[in-house]
């Protein structure tokens, strides 16, 4: 019995981690997607410049869970790639190439494009970990 309450706890926390990590990866490129109207029509510049580290921020924890937990389970090096990769990227564009000179939607900068390709990874990375998860026998 004690066995199998470890293996479902494990299974929920993997679960979890990747949900975590899907959502803040998803709320990260919405911000950045977003910050031009919202600088534009609300004045909002250093209240959104605070999420937009928060966010960065947030990516570690939630990479890492997801990074630990395919080490321990799958292995796949796919997802462990897309994992690192779309963490390395965000933190990247977030902390070193800055966010005062965005481009628009239309016509992306650099730090967009590494955002928007960040996220994406992350999101594809935490989606295939939770699927891999949920069927590995760990």
């Amino acid at each position: 019995m004690i066995k199998y309450f470890s293996k479902q706890y494990h299974k929920i926390l993997h679960s979890l981690a990747d949900r975590f990590g899907i959502t803040i990866s998803t709320l990260c490129i919405i911000e950045c997607t977003l910050r031009p109207v919202l600088l534009t029509f609300l004045s909002l510049g250093s209240i959104s410049g605070v999420f937009h580290y928060i966010f960065a921020l947030l990516v570690i924890p939630a990479s890492g869970t997801g990074v630990f937990n395919a080490l321990k389970s799958h292995r796949n090096i796919f997802v462990i790639s897309l994992l690192i990769v779309g963490a390395l990227l965000i933190l990247y564009a977030s902390f070193f190439l800055g966010h005062d000179d965005h481009g628009t939607i239309f016509h992306p900068d650099l730090h967009l494009i590494l955002i928007y390709a960040g996220g994406i990874a992350l999101i594809s990375g935490h989606l295939l970990n939770y699927k891999l998860c949920k069927v590995c026998t760990v």
